[in-house]
């Protein structure tokens, strides 16, 4: 196993991720090849003859461009590309460059998802999961190639989420991606204040998720009130909540374990597949996006 990793590894913000490629790799009595930029790994694309995956950390937007990475997937045709980027590049993924062929991720969601996919891809038994899918594999695709590699060895356990939403649209999409992924899905249409009575479940109903999707303001009075009840009524489950760019107030306010117990904090749009690992994370109350 011979991975690439290519950035600038120094920066505080992908400490994690370095410290976790040297230790997978060394794992799987791997090599570790380091370069600091793309145009470096350019200089000498004969080196690159036999890497197995390249993991490119993007720390700025327009670092690197899509037809420099040419010549490194010239070199190595069957390597996956994984492209973590740094908080600079947030939203570029919906107005910046495309990178055909390569799939991206923000660092934050590294811990939640691509290190574990990362890790099955380096298994000494075999590469499997996320990264030997073709890159234009979809969403159903990953979500069947999950389900087949982590397949349970024992009776599967039954799992509830109920879904709470003020638009119809985003009630009926959100419980088909839950359900696609194993969930036994309920739903409550309400008001953007969580108006009204609260409808009657099953006899026993106690969801391991809540997902709550309200266009308002998280920390608005009127929207803490109501999401405390939601808290109150749910003891035991992950409360995650979906909001347009959440403020940074946003997220730090839901990360008060006292309070809210396990929750977190998802901005729209985001990454199907990110969003179902993180809601299986056993970590509490991260500030994700």
């Amino acid at each position: 196993m011979k991975v690439c990793l290519c950035g600038r590894t120094e920066r505080l913000e992908f400490a994690a991720v370095v410290r976790d490629a040297e230790s997978i790799v060394a794992r799987a009595g791997g090599e570790l090849l380091r370069a600091r930029s793309v145009a470096e790994l350019t200089r000498d694309v004969a080196a690159l003859r036999g890497v197995d995956f390249f993991l490119i950390l993007r720390s700025y937007p327009s670092e690197f461009t899509a037809r420099e990475l040419e010549p490194l997937r010239n070199a190595a045709p069957l390597a996956p590309f994984a492209i973590v980027a740094g908080e600079l590049c947030e939203g570029e993924d919906r107005i910046g460059e495309r990178f055909p062929g390569a799939r991206r991720r923000y660092v934050r969601e590294w811990r939640d998802s691509w290190r574990a996919e990362f890790e099955r891809f380096c298994d000494p038994r075999g590469a499997q999961g996320l990264f030997t899918l073709p890159a234009t594999a979809s969403t159903a695709d990953i979500l069947l190639a999950r389900e087949v590699y982590n397949a349970p060895t024992s009776e599967p356990v039954d799992r509830f989420a109920l879904v709470v939403a003020d638009d119809a649209g985003s009630l009926t999409s959100l419980s088909r991606t839950l359900t696609s992924a194993g969930y036994q899905t309920r739903t409550w249409r309400t008001s953007p204040t969580l108006g009204g009575s609260t409808p009657t479940f099953e006899e026993g109903f106690n969801p391991s998720v809540v997902v709550v999707d309200l266009c308002v303001d998280l920390t608005a009075p009127e929207t803490v009130a109501a999401l405390a009840r939601v808290r109150t009524r749910f003891r035991s489950a992950l409360l995650a909540l979906l909001t347009f760019a959440p403020r940074r107030e946003e997220f730090e306010f839901f990360t008060d374990v006292a309070r809210w117990g396990r929750a977190r904090v998802f901005g729209k749009p985001f990454d199907v597949e990110s969003f179902l690992a993180a809601l299986e994370s056993n970590e509490e109350n991260l500030l994700t996006s």
